[in-house]
């Protein structure tokens, strides 16, 4: 039986980061799930546009935007469980949250048995929602999902038919 956790999390900013970056960690005794949210620095990437609209950075989609320059991107999320540290990919994450308390409580923790979860999180600055999910089993990880609540149903039909 599958049985859903819903981590609570403490917001933090470390002072080892720089202001651009804030920190979130939280921790239910046995998981805890870190994340790590930056300032997006279009100088640093290649954008390219399909008309008016951005559609590609560094040469590959991502979720976030509807169609505009992102303000922040997701440049870390990990799970620890006892004392294996699990990272989370995070490819093409941006705009993810407003805040770090909004990221944090948009995060699910699906325990599946022993030390193997499913991550699941819906991401939004408020435009462009996304939903991502990762499965962790022992030391690894991999993301079975990322795209729009709306692109999962259509893929659920597309499948029944």
């Amino acid at each position: 039986m599958y049985r859903c956790l819903l981590i609570s999390f403490i917001s933090i900013i470390s002072t080892a980061c720089s202001a651009e970056t804030s920190l979130i960690s939280g921790n239910t005794g046995k998981v805890e799930i870190k994340g790590e949210i930056s300032s997006f620095d279009s100088e640093k990437y290649t954008l390219s546009y399909c008309g008016d609209y951005l559609c590609l950075i560094d040469g590959k989609p991502f979720f976030g935007s509807d169609g505009k320059i992102p303000k922040t991107y997701l440049t870390k999320l990990e799970i620890s469980v006892r004392d294996v540290t699990v990272p989370l990919d995070t490819t093409g994450m941006f705009n993810s949250a407003l805040s770090n308390s909004q990221l944090v409580d948009r995060i699910k923790v699906q325990s599946i048995w022993g030390d193997n979860f499913k991550i699941r999180g819906n991401f939004s600055d408020g435009a462009a929602s996304y939903v991502a999910e990762w499965l962790v089993i022992k030391d690894s990880s991999i993301r079975t999902y990322i795209g729009s609540a709306e692109d999962l149903v259509d893929l659920t039909d597309a499948i029944g038919q």
